[in-house]
């Protein structure tokens, strides 16, 4: 008897960030990655993570869930310095 999690599902990696600083870094440097071109980000992410692998994994994994959903999920705050 198999499981019940899809096959794709199984095989993701997941990079879970459980400390809250943790976490805040993770979002904060996926958000400066996503204001760079997408050819700028593993120089970007080489220098900001500075060899701690995973923090690169954890921000290399939310960049790609934020690039497989489209438009729907933005960067908090993208918008916030906008006038009017």
């Amino acid at each position: 008897m198999g499981s019940n999690i899809p096959r794709s599902r199984k095989n993701r990696r997941c990079h879970q960030v459980s400390d809250p600083g943790r976490s805040k870094r993770v979002l904060d440097l996926c958000e400066q990655a996503l204001l760079l071109d997408v050819k700028e980000r593993p120089a970007f992410l080489e220098k900001a993570c500075s060899g701690d692998d995973n923090l690169r994994a954890s921000v290399e994994s939310l960049l790609q869930a934020v690039e497989d959903s489209g438009s729907f999920l933005l960067v908090s705050g993208a918008n916030d310095k906008q006038e009017c």
